[in-house]
């Protein structure tokens, strides 16, 4: 019968309207099924990805309190996460790094969340060892996933192999349809439980997957990975901002294609051995191609997780170490430089001291040949012999040049020099003549610039310098060839920091090419070594050459560029600072009665019995009335009772004061004083002290009439210069 207004519904319906309810709940149930099945394996990807990322990620909040670590903690630390998560980061730091990570962390807590912070520290190992680690943090404490401070850190005092862990969920539905009308209540409650229950679990695994996401989006390190055949499956963000791809324009390209040529089957051998392995390996370190076409280092390690369901892939983590590879190579080079310039001092000093001695010898030489000349007969062989004896001892002291050009000692003069008629002047001397005839296969050519420049220096070392170019230009080539000497003007307009420091500005070039056998690498870093040498022996030198150059270049503030091909020849080009001051006249020279005596008196001091003696006949042939004393304190003692006009004053005495300080007692008793400078070495900046106190001029030795004369002369006719005020007075007065 059927009902009537107010009955109650009959049974069949009721349970029907259960059913369609059962049926709606069914059919919810397996739409969040799968997307719980798709979110979970979303979640599981980017897990499993930071879980077997070779880097140690670390997520701790605003008091240091650890939050979150990766697995690779055990790997890298031997502590396994849980025993971490709750406890102070700064338990774990060394004691000797704790002031410096709590001063960091609190940096770090106030920067903004886009920068990346770098920090190196040393932690405690479960062991009891310590471990050094190093990498980047990022602030996401305002993160709404986050809520931390994450960290990318890697291990670098050791690499130990990765320990793979898999995270199992525990899956299960059970469904139960209750067949009696009596039970379909209690199943429908139990469902709507269950479902409340997934969600909870579901919105659980949504929070892990954006944070294990988060994590890989914000690495500063590149993570990709790469399919079985080395082919991009994926990359991070990192590779757009460190090497200018977008992520998806890579997916399907061989990493291989990325690498230098050079280091290709390096890196191909490598990823053979990851595909024969699950662990990570040693880093390895190549050049990878730019987006703008540049090369940069990275250094990579990689994890076989191909059997991975999850992943199926390999795994590399990349670090852009440029910047290290650049400052090691810096390194070096800074530290072969000051090996050099050590070598070049110690052999200077060895060499300065043995010039000074030798110019002593050479002074008595020529002063006493040039006496016994003046009083032979022209023509005569006695005055032929002697004549050779002067030009021998004149040739050995341009050798002793070179021994002080090594020294840093040799550039005596600074005048204003045209390069090309320095460079015309040597291609018209016997040396010259000489090295053509012994090279008639070798064409010599010139290229001068008509507006060169005029610089500042000494055309006796800078004439050496070519003829030294010159010649081993020519000794480079075997039979035929040409050697071309060339001169321009150049801007620099950076300063040269690989060079010495050398400064920006304009500069005159002479470059000598040749294209003889060239240099190897091996020899280019050693050619101005000193006695370092490939040329013919005897015929070829003293071994100085290319010495001498480097002395001459960087005693005129210049640098020196080699550029050479082994079988193909060589550039040298030398830089010399430009000078705007014109050309002087060309001094005449002066007659002997022009600088002979007018009736003064000279004093002598000079600690070698040789010089003084030579010096006294020197001077006396010029009339002088000539006194000698062989040191500063007898000179100090002498003049305190018989004055003299002039000194003739040795720089270097030894024992005892040298000239600079003697002419500095002699002042405080006899402020007018004149005095000329003589010394073995070059111009030193004692020499040019001297010269400030009024010291009339300074002269060489080993020296002539023609040299030693004028200076006496011109510093007896100068006006003394005398104080103007307290500044400007000798010590003592």
């Amino acid at each position: 019968m059927k009902g009537k207004p107010g009955d109650f519904t009959p049974l069949p319906d009721a349970l029907a309207e259960l059913h369609r309810e059962i049926a709606l709940l069914k059919a919810s149930e397996a739409r969040q099924r799968r997307e719980l099945e798709a979110l979970q394996k979303s979640e599981a990807y980017y897990r499993t990805i930071t879980q077997h990322a070779s880097d140690l990620t670390i997520i701790v909040d605003r008091t240091g309190t650890i939050a979150y670590v990766n697995p690779s903690i055990e790997r890298i630390l031997g502590y396994r996460p849980e025993e971490l998560i709750g406890r102070s980061g700064f338990d774990f730091i060394a004691p000797a790094d704790f002031p410096r990570a709590v001063y960091d962390f609190g940096r770090a807590i106030l920067t903004g969340r886009d920068v990346l912070i770098p920090n190196a520290f040393h932690v405690r190992h479960k062991d009891g060892s310590e471990r050094a680690l190093e990498g980047v943090g990022s602030n996401l404490l305002a993160h709404p996933v986050v809520l931390g401070f994450v960290m990318n850190v890697r291990d670098v005092s050791r690499q130990k192999n990765a320990e793979a862990e898999r995270n199992r969920y525990r899956q299960s539905l059970e469904s139960l349809v209750a067949e009696h009308s009596s039970e379909l209540a209690k199943v429908n409650v139990q469902l709507l439980a269950e479902l409340d229950e997934r969600q909870r679990m579901e919105e659980a695994l949504r929070a892990n997957e954006q944070r294990f996401r988060t994590l890989i989006q914000k690495s500063s390190d590149i993570i990709s990975i790469l399919d079985g055949e080395g082919r991009f499956i994926y990359n991070s963000p990192a590779v757009e901002t460190t090497l200018g791809y977008q992520p998806e324009s890579l997916i399907g390209r061989p990493f291989l294609e990325f690498v230098h040529p050079d280091e290709r089957e390096r890196l191909r051998g490598r990823f053979a051995e990851v595909l024969q392995r699950t662990n990570p390996g040693t880093p390895s370190v190549f050049r990878c191609r730019k987006g703008n076409g540049s090369w940069r280092y990275l250094e990579a390690l990689a994890s076989n997780l191909l059997s991975d369901p999850a992943i199926n892939g390999i795994v590399v983590t990349s670090r852009d170490i440029t910047e290290r590879k650049r400052a090691d190579e810096e390194r070096k080079q800074l530290k072969v430089r000051l090996q050099r310039a050590q070598k070049m001092e110690s052999l200077g000093t060895l060499a300065g001291g043995v010039a000074h001695d030798l110019n002593n010898i050479l002074g008595v030489l020529v002063g006493y040949a040039e006496l016994v000349l003046m009083e032979l007969p022209q023509g005569t062989p006695a005055h032929r012999r002697v004549a050779r004896i002067l030009q021998s001892s004149q040739r050995a002291a341009k050798i002793i040049e070179d021994l002080l050009t090594l020294a840093r000692r040799g550039v005596e003069s600074s005048e204003v020099v045209q390069l090309n008629q320095v460079i015309r002047d040597y291609l018209k001397t016997p040396e010259f003549d000489k090295l053509k005839s012994y090279h008639p296969g070798v064409a010599f050519q010139t290229t001068f610039a008509a507006d060169l420049k005029n610089i500042k220096g000494s055309p006796v070392h800078l004439t050496k310098t070519v003829m030294n170019l010159v010649s081993n230009a020519a000794e480079a080539i075997t039979q035929a060839g040409v050697v071309e000497i060339r001169t321009r003007n150049h801007r620099l307009d950076e300063s040269l920091p690989g060079y010495d420091g050398v400064q920006a500005g304009e500069y005159v070039v002479v470059s000598v090419t040749d294209n003889g056998a060239g240099i190897s690498a091996d020899d280019l870093e050693k050619i101005f070594e000193p006695f370092y040498t490939k040329k013919v022996m005897g015929r070829s030198g003293t071994g100085l050459g290319l010495a001498v150059v480097w002395g001459t270049v960087k005693d005129h503030a210049g640098y020196i560029d080699v550029n050479s091909t082994n079988g193909l020849g060589s550039t040298f080009s030398l830089y010399f600072p430009a000078t705007e001051e014109p050309l002087q006249a060309e001094q005449i020279e002066i007659p002997l009665d022009d600088y002979r005596s007018q009736g003064e008196s000279i004093l002598v001091v000079d600690d070698v019995e040789e010089q003084r003696e030579m010096a006294v006949s020197l001077l006396t042939r010029l009339g002088y009335a000539v006194q000698a004393v062989d040191s500063g304190e007898a000179a100090l003692a002498r003049l305190k009772e018989h004055p003299a006009d002039l000194l003739v004053l040795d720089m270097i005495m030894d024992p005892g004061i040298d000239g600079l300080e003697t002419y500095r007692r002699v002042l405080e008793i006899r402020p007018d004083q004149r005095a000329v400078i003589v010394s073995g070495f070059s111009e030193t900046e004692r020499v040019r002290k001297a010269l400030r106190l009024g010291a009339g001029a300074y002269v060489k030795k080993p020296y002539a009439l023609d040299q030693i004369g004028p200076a006496i002369r011109e510093a007896l006719q100068k006006k003394k210069r005398r104080p103007r005020n307290s500044h400007d007075k000798p010590p003592g007065t």
